[in-house]
């Protein structure tokens, strides 16, 4: 379904570019969105979509890749977080697998 494959490219986007989930409610990105396709409005997902049930989806399936993918392989796993100048958190993960 074309709804579904736009919902998560919405989520993928948002996390990509690390914006709030909110940002797809501001009215200047839905009159954009709306310029680009007169149906955005009817399939753009609300920012309690992309964090809720979106996101849950998401979440599970990159784990089943992940875990797929790293059956029998020796993983590193390495998490660090801060502020930058603005007071925002900023926080980072890293997966190395075989060294790479």
């Amino acid at each position: 379904m074309q709804k579904d494959t736009i919902e998560r490219q919405f989520l993928r986007a948002t996390i990509s570019a690390n914006l709030p989930f909110h940002w797809v409610e501001d009215p200047e990105v839905v009159e954009l969105l709306f310029m680009l396709r007169t149906a955005a409005q009817k399939v753009t997902p609300s920012h309690r979509q992309l964090s809720g049930r979106l996101l849950d989806a998401e979440d599970e399936a990159v784990q089943k890749r992940v875990k797929k993918q790293l059956v029998g392989q020796y993983a590193v796993v390495a998490s660090d977080g801060w502020k930058d100048d603005s007071r925002n958190s900023i926080s980072g993960v890293n997966l190395s697998v075989g060294g790479k």
